[in-house]
């Protein structure tokens, strides 16, 4: 609390917390069947006290992205981390981090399920097919650090890859793809890539390889 009230002061906001809010949440606690992930990537930050300015790297133009909220903090993009073409960290182990900060702060959670995960890049089609071994190697990588989590305790009952086709981003329209599947936008015609064989086979003998 000390933390957002600094956030709130620094921004001209305001909090107003209600006995009713509490009651609500009170009641709705134990309700939850599972809880759900999405996890894409990590960042670092350090303090920032200055003005606001977020960029969006909108179209995958490598390092054209600021993020700096004042009172909040600043991405720090001078760590030696892989990073895709829109400024993303790619940091398996915060996907470990972040299931067992659930195990340990929340021990009355139920069981979790990674709900999206996955690799955007600009995909070059060539032969009817995309050759993406960045997307199975990070794909991989977070399967094993799911499977990690699982080995130390947590209740992981599912993942779920984003995503089975290329589709439309809200944020970087049809700049950036995700899919197992590569889509021709104009004849909406669908070939399978190189992960999706991979997947395929991961599917059928449940180990990563």
């Amino acid at each position: 609390m000390e933390g957002v009230r600094h956030i709130l002061s620094v921004n001209g906001g305001s909090l107003e917390l209600k006995d009713e809010d509490f009651e609500t949440l009170h009641a709705a606690k134990d309700l939850n069947d599972f809880l759900g992930i999405n996890y894409y990537m990590s960042d670092w930050m350090r303090a920032y006290e200055g003005e606001t300015e977020i960029t969006h790297n909108a179209k995958g133009e490598k390092g054209g992205s600021v993020y700096r909220i004042k009172g909040v903090g600043e991405r720090v993009f001078d760590v030696d981390v892989p990073r895709n073409d829109w400024d993303w960290m790619i940091w398996p182990r915060g996907l470990y981090d972040q299931i067992m900060r659930v195990v340990h702060d929340y021990p009355n959670y139920k069981k979790i399920y990674i709900t999206e995960n996955g690799l955007g890049a600009k995909d070059v089609f060539i032969n009817n097919t995309v050759y993406d071994d960045a997307r199975i190697d990070y794909i991989r990588q977070h399967l094993n650090a799911v499977s990690d989590a699982i080995h130390d305790g947590a209740n992981v009952r599912g993942y779920f890859l984003w995503s089975l086709m290329d589709v439309f981003s809200w944020s970087n329209g049809y700049e950036k793809r995700y899919g197992l599947f590569y889509v021709d936008f104009e004849t909406q015609k669908r070939y399978p890539k190189k992960s999706a064989y991979w997947y395929r086979n991961l599917s059928r003998s449940g180990i990563v390889i």
